[in-house]
């Protein structure tokens, strides 16, 4: 710009001087706010693409404020939302200009996720309770069958042990993931169990056992006691866990009766003086059975002079048999 300059009164002249002021343009600066990122990523003001379409040469420096007072700290990872300016600066003229620049950190989805109706054993099903953000998937570890869409865990299927189930999710924007332990742990099986024997009768006691879960149970049976029926019973135990699980284990019971039923002593019987017609009927005692009627081959009335020796037998159909004799004397 070339200006003439005419000094007027008092200073009058006819003196006539030219000044010459440069005016230099402004530099051309262009922003493109830099793509949105989610927490806990940083964004860089200083990369290409922010002032591309910026005049050449432009010397860069980064601010809080839009007087550019403020110097932003760290330019390469800003990691708050939030309007920042960028100073560009023309080294050859010594020209500024300051634009503003939007960065976007996107803050990411929640959801928690628990499995709350422990303790767990390794059976049944184990479910998830969820909030936040739905439809992510869940994993584990290989010891976990894991549904992957539900969360829900086949105990029976999985092992014992400490497990941390991961689930992702995403809100179209943002993805995350949140963790949750779930300790499973072995199901106590009932072991075998030892024969019962005994001679009449047997009334069993019901097995129990100590569950992690379940705490202590007592086995339940159909069979009706006290068992009497010779030979071996097969008695089923039923421990009965919650939740519809169960776990069966038989026992033997054996009744084997080996003792003969306690025969009499019987007396001699003297009859008459030609035959005796029939006799007392004598009784045994079975420990089983209780009161036997004896049995005898003799055949009545006797008629035999002298002394005839009569075999009674006891017998318990148990297959014990004892006996007992006893005299009648025809004199």
């Amino acid at each position: 710009i070339t200006c003439t300059i005419k000094l007027g009164a008092p200073c009058n002249t006819t003196t006539v001087s030219n000044l010459i002021f440069n005016v230099n343009p402004l530099p051309n600066v262009v922003i493109t706010n830099p793509a949105a990122v989610c927490y806990d990523n940083k964004v860089d003001l200083t990369a290409a693409g922010v002032t591309t379409g910026s005049d050449a040469g432009l010397t860069y420096t980064y601010f809080t404020d839009a007087a550019g007072t403020t110097t932003l700290a760290n330019p390469t990872a800003v990691g708050v939302s939030g309007t920042y300016y960028i100073k560009g600066t023309k080294t050859t003229t010594g020209c500024e200009k300051i634009m503003p620049v939007t960065v976007t950190v996107n803050p990411l989805p929640i959801a928690t996720i628990t499995y709350p109706n422990g303790p767990y054993c390794t059976r049944g099903t184990a479910t998830v309770t969820q909030t936040g953000i739905t439809g992510g998937i869940y994993t584990s570890d290989a010891g976990v069958s894991i549904n992957a869409s539900t969360g829900a865990i086949n105990l029976l299927l999985s092992t014992a042990g400490s497990h941390t189930v991961t689930y992702s999710f995403t809100n179209g924007t943002c993805a995350n993931t949140t963790t949750a332990i779930i300790t499973i742990k072995t199901t106590t099986i009932p072991t075998a169990l030892a024969d019962i024997t005994a001679q009449c009768s047997a009334t069993p006691t019901a097995p129990t056992l100590t569950d992690p879960c379940a705490g202590l149970l007592t086995a339940t049976t159909t069979t009706a006691f006290p068992i009497t029926t010779q030979g071996t019973t097969v008695v089923k135990w039923i421990f009965t866990y919650g939740g519809g699980y169960t776990q069966n284990v038989n026992q033997n019971v054996i009744i084997d009766d080996t003792v003969a039923p306690v025969a009499p002593t019987l007396t001699d019987v003297t009859g008459n003086q030609c035959s005796v017609a029939s006799l007392t009927v004598p009784t045994a005692t079975d420990a089983c059975v209780g009161s036997i009627t004896g049995t005898t081959t003799t055949v009545f009335p006797i008629t035999t002079q002298g002394t005839t020796e009569i075999t009674w037998s006891f017998d318990d159909n148990n297959g014990n048999v004892s006996t007992a004799t006893q005299n009648v004397i025809i004199d």
